[in-house]
């Protein structure tokens, strides 16, 4: 599996990818299997601290493992809106605002008897590190 990140203005993209010639079942983010799955790392150009930037913790109250199917070299793109409310981001991140940022997207799964038993890809996946210019509108357009 491979994982893309794609800048846009207002939100970001994880294309993953399917490269091999078997399918992967990999979790919904709307269950509580997979809404932790897509997280993010940034950095600053000459920073070697990471700041992680993933999903708040929520109540679920209806719940299934319901997960997706991605057939041999088949991509999805994810929208990911760090503005929706539903991600933690540290309060340290605004003194980046005015400079480049780094950002790439972890995909990580943990075993489970779920994952077992419906074949779900566990384990972690990174993208390369792609390059935020300012303003980084996808991630300081709310308040902090």
């Amino acid at each position: 599996m491979h994982i893309k990140l794609k800048i846009y203005p207002d939100y970001l993209g994880a294309l993953i990818t399917n490269p091999s010639s078997q399918e992967i079942r990999l979790w919904d983010l709307e269950n509580s299997w997979g809404w932790y799955s897509l997280s993010l790392c940034l950095r600053g150009e000459s920073e070697e601290h990471v700041y992680i930037v993933k999903r708040k913790p929520r109540d679920w109250t209806k719940n299934a493992p319901y997960f997706f199917v991605l057939s041999p070299r088949e991509s999805r793109e994810i929208q990911l809106d760090i503005k929706d409310g539903w991600w933690d981001v540290c309060k340290e991140l605004p003194y980046l605002k005015d400079k480049s940022i780094f950002v790439r997207a972890r995909y990580d799964v943990g075993p489970s008897p779920e994952a077992e038993e419906y074949c779900v890809f566990t384990g972690t996946v990174l993208s390369n590190w792609a390059v935020s210019n300012p303003e980084h509108h996808w991630l300081f357009d709310h308040v902090m």
